[in-house]
């Protein structure tokens, strides 16, 4: 007898909960894309509608989604956010991706 697949949650109790809370996840990703309305990216467009914010540095990399300083996220277009999860080694070359032992320097953008 065959089991039925297991449907996994998107998210976990924790993170829905950093997403969610006032001043949490939610409200940063509007507050970025308000301020940058356009594409930081520009690997595939010429500045295209923003509709996603990236992390540079990924939390499988050390990042936090919940960055105060905010140094580590970009708003980016659909196609340059999907261009750098799948094209890692230019990502990487570009800057859009970091290695996990990046440190940001203490004034400045990284």
């Amino acid at each position: 007898m065959q089991r039925k697949p297991v449907r996994l949650n998107q998210r976990s109790a924790k993170r829905a909960d950093q997403y969610a809370r006032p001043g949490g996840r939610r409200d940063l990703v509007v507050a970025l894309l308000a301020e940058f309305p356009r594409c930081q990216i520009r690997a595939l467009c010429s500045g295209a509608r923003s509709v996603d914010v990236h992390e540079r540095l990924k939390r499988s990399r050390g990042g936090d989604i919940l960055d105060p300083v905010q140094a580590h996220m970009v708003t980016a277009c659909r196609a340059c956010h999907d261009w750098t999860e799948r094209e890692v080694a230019a990502a990487t070359a570009a800057q859009m991706l970091l290695p996990s032992w990046h440190k940001c320097p203490p004034v400045g953008p990284c």
